[in-house]
């Protein structure tokens, strides 16, 4: 959602933004959209829209010019973005199959498993700290890794208590407590150091152990979409499955 409230959504048939009234519908033929798999999507403080395809690379648009960034025109690391994040100084941060990126609108710094503590090249989602500026990064196969002005720090299944090394979706709750969905092991807290409390269909009334996104509500509730059972929701102690 933009910050005039236009609703954006990513299909594999293409863009589609809404408005509450209109659809509007961007594909291959009718704009500068490289590839209508659509895989991630962010919106910057200036309001424009940055688009992770799956084979096209990334894509800026600001409502009316399209621009694509891609391993052949940029040091992009992967043309699969998986996942997009914007920071607080409107930089954003790529998340490929590739390996992370971090990109100022001019300027790339890649970050890789030869470069840095990431023990996944494939990133699968992301989540930045406002107050901290830090991003918190999720892998595939690869545990959880946060950046910060000190360094990295990375998590799995090895050195702690983190439940599953593959990480779908990330967001943080109002006390700064990072919430995981994975794909096996249900959802997950980082509650500090290396100590992670799991949600799974053992331990709690949630639905499923697979889930794929996440996103959490300004009273709290936790949301998360799996594979198997719907969209669940977590209400305090509470689970209501849809």
């Amino acid at each position: 959602i933009d910050n005039i409230g236009t609703k954006w959504i990513g299909t594999d048939y293409g863009l589609a933004s809404f408005d509450d009234v209109s659809w509007t519908v961007y594909q291959t033929f009718n704009s500068g959209l490289p590839d209508n798999s659509i895989r991630s999507l962010a919106i910057d403080h200036l309001n424009n829209v940055w688009i992770g395809t799956f084979t096209g690379g990334l894509v800026h648009f600001d409502g009316t010019n399209w621009t694509v960034y891609n391993t052949f025109n940029s040091d992009l690391p992967d043309d699969f973005v998986r996942c997009l994040a914007v920071d607080t100084l409107n930089n954003l941060w790529v998340g490929t199959i590739g390996g992370l990126a971090y990109f100022d609108g001019i300027t790339w710094e890649n970050y890789n498993t030869s470069n840095s503590v990431l023990a996944s090249n494939n990133i699968g989602s992301l989540d930045v700290d406002p107050v901290y500026n830090s991003v918190a990064i999720g892998t595939i196969n690869g545990g959880l890794v946060y950046k910060d002005a000190g360094g990295w720090t990375h998590y799995n299944i090895w050195n702690s208590n983190l439940p599953d090394n593959t990480i779908l979706g990330l967001d943080k709750d109002s006390s700064g407590v990072v919430w995981m969905a994975t794909p096996a092991a249900g959802l997950s807290a980082h509650t500090g150091g290396f100590s992670f409390l799991t949600l799974n269909t053992a331990s709690s009334a949630i639905a499923s152990n697979s889930l794929t996104s996440i996103s959490i509500s300004n009273n709290e509730d936790i949301w998360v979409s799996s594979n198997d059972s719907g969209i669940i929701k977590k209400s305090g102690l509470n689970f209501v499955c849809y």
